[in-house]
């Protein structure tokens, strides 16, 4: 592993703990203590806490919840996809774990509930950015969508994710009320508007990881034709085919149709991973 892709990794793993950090901040300080539930495994998180300390008579942190059900799901995306789909996730996973139960006792905000819905979504939006441009997720609802999408190959990502938020979504309804969840809803467009609003910076770039045996040559071809923001190798092996190498890059989103030919064109055996922010 050469010089630049020490950096390069040691960049992206800061920019997902920072996230992490700051999902972790949305929840304790304006999410949690206001019921809002989201969407996602800690919206879940805040559902279970709740009914567990309300019929159980003590409180299942949310922490818990975000890792016991993240466990199976990595497990299976390992099965599935191999070690190198889950390895930066599975940092993110125990970086937002461990941060929710460090900054639990954080004090909390409890003014108007629009603004901690707007204030909580804008915050966990920017986190999710902040991971997803280190080439990771917290896991969670969109790693359980991704994986259901190698099943049910004909039903979209999006359409997938919407219908597992939208069910937790739905559980924040039951346990806290209608008007609760209105302004969950509220969050939750803010953590979107986030998201998409800061995925059009520098033109849309959108963050690919290409796993391939043809590695060098598709390397080569990148650089070559597609002018690409950052690019580079993490080298190591599969856990399925010894000779595979991992390429990072980012590319305006204009571009990505192009380097989609172009990987398929030098090994239409590789997998392409798009981190896609706009669909988080």
């Amino acid at each position: 592993m050469n010089e630049s892709s020490v950096k390069y990794q040691i960049i992206d793993y800061a920019k997902i703990l920072f996230g992490s950090l700051l999902v972790a901040l949305s929840v304790n300080i304006f999410l949690k203590p206001n019921s809002l539930v989201s969407g996602g495994l800690t919206g879940l998180g805040i559902v279970v806490e709740s009914v567990s300390k309300r019929y159980l008579g003590f409180a299942i942190p949310v922490a818990y919840t975000n890792f016991g059900l993240n466990v199976p799901l990595i497990i299976i995306g390992y099965l599935l996809k191999g070690k190198r789909f889950v390895a930066r996730t599975i940092i993110a996973i125990i970086g937002l774990t461990v941060l929710l139960q460090l900054t639990k006792n954080i004090p909390h905000i409890n003014v108007d509930l629009i603004l901690c819905a707007i204030f909580g979504g804008v915050l966990s939006g920017l986190g999710v950015v902040f991971v997803t441009s280190g080439y990771a997720t917290n896991g969670g609802t969109v790693l359980a969508a991704s994986l259901l999408n190698i099943v049910f190959k004909n039903v979209k990502y999006a359409n997938i994710l919407f219908v597992l938020d939208g069910t937790i979504i739905i559980l924040g309804l039951l346990v806290f009320g209608i008007q609760t969840t209105l302004y969950s809803l509220i969050s939750s467009f803010c953590i979107n508007r986030t998201i998409n609003a800061l995925s059009h910076h520098k033109g849309g770039e959108k963050h690919i990881s290409i796993i391939s045996e043809n590695y060098k040559d598709i390397f080569n071809k990148i650089l070559e034709t597609i002018n690409p923001s950052t690019l580079y190798v993490q080298a190591g092996s599969d856990h399925k085919k010894e000779d595979q190498s991992i390429i990072y890059c980012t590319v305006p989103g204009k571009k990505v149709k192009d380097l989609k030919k172009l990987v398929k064109s030098v090994d239409n055996n590789s997998t392409i991973i798009m981190n896609s922010i706009e669909k988080i």
